[in-house]
């Protein structure tokens, strides 16, 4: 999940690209698994 300016970035990552993301997890609303909570993200650099 991504909400706010961090949304423009990933948005513009085409998928299956690498990258480094970080976050934090939380248990989703209905209580059955996880949410990934991205506050970062910045894209691999292919050399």
């Amino acid at each position: 999940m991504a909400i706010g300016g961090i949304t423009g970035a990933l948005a513009e990552a085409t998928l299956g690209s690498d990258g480094t993301f970080a976050g934090f997890l939380a248990a989703a609303r209905n209580g059955r698994g996880l949410l990934f909570h991205v506050t970062a993200y910045e894209p691999a650099a292919h050399n």
